[in-house]
């Protein structure tokens, strides 16, 4: 298995957690948008697409719970 691979598996594994239900469904959306307008996109750019929710899966805050809102 490719190191984005095995990446890619323990976010998809971190995303269900999220207090907000479709945040795999968004994280997997914006990779494959990513894929069709840039197909040549290093493994940084298609973990930040997958990943870039991750924190609400984390710490169960999301932007109604934040103080910086």
């Amino acid at each position: 298995m490719l190191s984005f691979d095995i990446i890619k598996d323990e976010i998809e594994s971190i995303l269900p957690k999220s207090p907000i239900e479709f945040d795999l469904t968004h994280g997997r959306l914006v990779l494959k948008w990513v894929l069709i307008l840039k197909p040549e996109a290093d493994d940084a750019f298609k973990i930040a697409a997958l990943s870039h929710d991750i924190d609400r899966a984390i710490t169960g805050i999301t932007e109604k719970d934040s103080v910086y809102v």
